[in-house]
Order: structure tokens, then C-alpha cells, then sequence
């Protein structure tokens, strides 16, 4: 029913800016995983460290759509985007970083 959908589709896709706009991270999530500074690299803390915005791109997903997407974002970061990423995306749904 709609609660299981619900469950189902808690992801997200979110990006970090830091204090000058420029967007520095992408990540996907749910719950208020786009707020939490735990669990980020030392790349992350540096550039968020004189504070960082959040923007919720794609919202209501599956957490496989929700990869995808984020997975593109990575591959093809838009104009300006000076991301800090390290885990690798997947290809053909297959991480190669493991």
C-alpha cells in the first residue's frame, strides 16, 4: 500500500555548496542524511568547514533510481561543480570501487 511505498521510496539525491555557492558534493540519502557532517571525508570537512548549503535535487526514489542518478551527477558534474566525490560511481549498476 502507500506506506510501503513510502519506505520504498525515502531516497534522495542532494547536493553540498560551500560558503561561496559553488557546489561541491553530491550525494543520495534519506532520512536527514543531507545535513549530517559525520561520516565525510577530509576533502568534505575542508571545504565545508566555513559552513555548507544543501539542495535536494531528486526526491521520492528507489534507492537503485536514486544511485543512478547521483551516479550521473558524479560522471557529468555541471559547469562550476567542484566535487570532492571519491566513492566511484556505478557502471551498468556495478560498483567498481568494491
Amino acid at each position: 500500500g502507500i506506506r510501503e511505498n513510502k519506505i520504498k521510496n525515502r531516497y534522495y539525491v542532494y547536493i553540498h555548496k560551500d560558503s561561496n555557492g559553488i557546489v561541491f558534493y553530491v550525494g543520495k540519502g534519506s532520512g536527514g542524511r543531507f545535513k549530517d557532517k559525520g561520516l565525510r571525508t577530509k576533502a568534505w570537512l575542508e571545504r565545508a568547514q566555513n559552513g555548507f548549503s544543501y539542495e535536494v535535487l531528486y526526491s521520492n526514489l528507489e534507492e537503485k533510481a536514486a544511485l543512478e542518478k547521483e551516479s550521473q551527477l558524479i560522471e557529468n558534474p555541471l559547469e562550476g561543480w567542484e566535487l570532492v566525490n571519491v566513492h566511484k560511481p556505478l557502471i551498468n549498476n556495478v560498483n567498481l570501487s568494491s
